[in-house]
């Protein structure tokens, strides 16, 4: 289900890589952290693939502490991501 923010979110700005049948985002090293402005469309990342992951900069998956939602109007590579719990 898609949201549209209506105030400000923290959020992480992600770049897609690999295959792209799979649906794996890095953490971007430089500034990786942003604030989503509001108006923003969001969707979970569990609706663009079950089996999508976040990306650490150590290699390792991020788990998420409550569902990830990623933007819906950005362009591929760079997205940004955010953990709403």
């Amino acid at each position: 289900m898609k949201v549209t923010l209506r105030s400000p979110r923290a959020g992480v700005v992600v770049e897609r890589f690999g295959d792209k049948r799979k649906y794996l985002y890095r953490i971007v090293e430089i500034n990786p952290l942003c604030l989503i402005k509001p108006c923003t469309t969001l969707l979970p990342l569990t609706e663009i693939s079950a089996n999508a992951k976040i990306i650490g900069p150590d290699g390792q998956p991020v788990p998420a502490t409550g569902e990830y939602y990623i933007t819906a109007e950005t362009m591929d590579p760079y997205h940004i991501v955010t953990d709403w719990f």
